[in-house]
């Protein structure tokens, strides 16, 4: 029998999400840093005495202008883990992308399904 998965290899945690249910998916384990991805927002959270990072995503960010909308912002994001004897630092980064140029790679590069991909792109 394969094990059961933990919760937070398929569930979103984000900045919201209430610290029961962090709880629940962090349950019986323990980091300095926690980072994953799956919701290509960032976020940098502080539970218990873990940091809970997300850095974002470099090939389909997602940003949402209003409620109940969603795009995919001119940029890519990442992030930068420092740590030294006695600290820890985190920097979320941004980097502009050229979006026609990545329009214009989409098309010619054969991509699957790239019109898809590309509906939500916004140029500024």
């Amino acid at each position: 029998m394969l094990p059961r998965l933990p919760a937070f290899h398929t569930e979103g945690l984000h900045a919201a999400l209430p610290d029961a249910a962090l709880a629940e998916a962090l349950a019986g384990r323990h980091a300095t840093v926690v980072a994953g991805g799956h919701t290509h927002t960032p976020l940098v959270r502080r539970y218990q005495d873990m940091l809970v990072l997300n850095p974002g995503s470099v090939g389909l960010p997602v940003d949402f202008p209003a409620p109940g909308r969603v795009r995919n912002p001119p940029w890519a994001e990442y992030a930068i883990i420092e740590s030294t004897r006695h600290a820890l630092q985190v920097t979320l980064c941004r980097v502009p992308v050229d979006v026609q140029e990545l329009r214009r790679i989409a098309h010619v590069s054969g991509m699957p399904h790239a019109e898809w991909y590309l509906k939500d792109w916004v140029t500024g």
